[in-house]
């Protein structure tokens, strides 16, 4: 992705630096973290929706490996 993309993302959601950026990135994820928990005790048997969970966790922790 493009710095102008990020630069523009990150305009577009009122996040003025990159610390910012990072805290967001950490807020979505853990609500995801939270609902994998939640969904895991009330509908063990959604293993899907909790397998795509998972990846999309996973694929937000790579943004912050990005440069």
């Amino acid at each position: 992705m493009k710095k102008e993309t990020i630069k523009k993302i990150m305009e577009d959601n009122l996040i003025v630096n990159n610390q910012q950026a990072e805290e967001a990135i950490n807020f979505v994820r853990d609500l995801i973290e939270a609902e994998i928990e939640h969904i895991k005790k009330t509908e063990p048997y959604a293993t899907n929706y909790i397998n795509k969970l998972r990846e999309a966790s996973s694929s937000i922790m790579d943004l912050l490996d990005t440069d």
